[in-house]
């Protein structure tokens, strides 16, 4: 009989330690979890099973299905890269803003939804959510629930929030979490199919951002550096000839009038502040330049964004360049 790992929703067999769905074969009849999974779920552990993903399947099988998809995009991460999924999937969409709580208190969420569909895409159905403090999950479900569907896809970019939305739904409606979370991309690597009150939901793996520091770090790093909690802005005024360093990741030469940033990322990241002509650090990396009329945010994919409050120029040292994009001030 074949069994599905619950947690990542891959085929558990005890053949290849290396692949997918993994388990010793004394321990494969009572099992639940894959050993990844279940070393992920206790101890935070992290494998280097092979996590190849196909997504056209997953987009031509939504697609297929005519089932009504969840989207759900990380607050932190609103780029045009989400748009170019959410554009392939041509099904009935709820747009879902995830981690909501991570954002600063007092950001009303009627300014984030506006901001989307002033920017982004100007559609229905759209809702900022948080799987952790369970914030808009009863709304959403009975949405869900009125329109009697029996059949829905939970989809989005990896570490999107996916499988902490569903787990919460499960939660709502007082039954065990069961899907693995983790802020290591593609926790979920096959299909998985969880009833809740009789609507079926399909938890898709994440799709694989292009361009992302999730691509950048090992999986040790990206746990240190992506935020759990809600941020606390840190804001650091800049004068011309200033340089900041984050970490060993980014540096910010600066250039014109007194200013201030804003940094919406990891209240772990570490800041320091110096003089332009001090050279030691990060100039072997690649550079550029920005010059740009203030109420702009820097979105560096996969660590979170910088808001820019006047006119400035910037330049900035990163490994991968296309990391960086330019928007629209969010907040």
């Amino acid at each position: 009989m074949t069994k599905i790992c619950i947690g990542c929703g891959s085929i558990l067999q005890s053949n290849d330690k290396s692949s997918k769905g993994y388990i010793r074969e004394n321990k494969l009849e009572n099992s639940f979890y894959c050993e990844n999974c279940f070393k992920l779920i206790h101890y935070g552990k992290i494998s280097n099973t092979n996590r190849e993903v196909n997504y056209n399947k997953i987009i031509s099988n939504i697609n297929k299905s005519n089932y009504p998809v969840l989207f759900v995009i990380d607050i932190l991460n609103l780029n045009e890269e989400n748009l170019k999924y959410l554009k392939l999937i041509k099904n009935k969409k709820y747009i879902l803003l995830s981690k909501f709580d991570i954002l600063p208190r007092g950001i009303k969420e009627g300014k984030i939804v506006k901001y989307f569909k002033d920017k982004f895409m100007d559609v229905d159905n759209v809702y900022c959510v948080s799987g952790v403090n369970n914030y808009n999950i009863d709304k959403i479900f009975s949405i869900l629930t009125e329109k009697k569907y029996k059949n829905i896809f939970i989809s989005g970019l990896t570490n999107a929030g996916k499988s902490t939305l569903l787990n919460a739904f499960l939660r709502l409606n007082d039954k065990k979490e069961l899907i693995t979370t983790s802020s290591v991309p593609n926790t979920t690597l096959e299909n998985i199919n969880i009833n809740i009150n009789g609507i079926n939901f399909i938890d898709t793996p994440g799709f694989k951002y292009e361009v992302s520091l999730y691509n950048e770090v090992d999986n040790t790093k990206l746990l240190k550096i992506l935020p759990k909690k809600e941020l606390k802005i840190k804001t650091i005024q800049v004068k011309d000839g200033d340089s900041i360093i984050i970490n060993d990741i980014l540096r910010i030469d600066y250039k014109g009038d007194n200013n201030s940033l804003n940094f919406y990322m990891s209240n772990k990241l570490q800041y320091k502040k110096f003089k332009t002509k001090n050279k030691k650090y990060l100039l072997d990396f690649n550079n550029k330049e920005y010059e740009l009329e203030g109420k702009k945010d820097i979105v560096i994919s996969g660590l979170g964004f910088i808001k820019l409050n006047k006119k400035g120029n910037l330049k900035i040292y990163i490994n991968n360049l296309d990391l960086i994009s330019i928007r629209d001030k969010m907040i």
